[in-house]
């Protein structure tokens, strides 16, 4: 039995593949990541609804100013970075199908 010997092209494909499965992994934990963290925003304003005490929520103003607004770059950052990697796949996609 002769041993199969691959052509480069298709070990740029396996490359290639592995690539574009290591990307779609990291936007699904991107976009899992992404739930989470909008979940835990929901769940903390609930909190503080509930609370309904002025005092608390005085206190908390700052703090949940400064928060929401690291919350929000970095919610940016994982959506600028989930936008590009989709837009790389799409690019590979669209370069498959030529």
């Amino acid at each position: 039995m002769t041993p199969t010997v691959k052509a480069p092209e298709i070990d740029f494909m396996d490359a290639l593949e592995a690539k574009i499965h290591e990307a779609s992994e990291r936007l699904r934990a991107l976009r899992s990541e992404n739930r989470a963290l909008a979940q835990k925003v929901a769940d903390l304003e609930a909190q503080i609804a509930e609370r309904g005490e002025e005092a608390a929520v005085i206190d908390m103003a700052g703090a949940a100013n400064e928060a929401n607004e690291e919350w929000r770059l970095e919610r940016d950052a994982i959506r600028q970075r989930v936008e590009s990697l989709a837009s790389r796949l799409e690019e590979l996609l669209e370069e498959g199908e030529e």
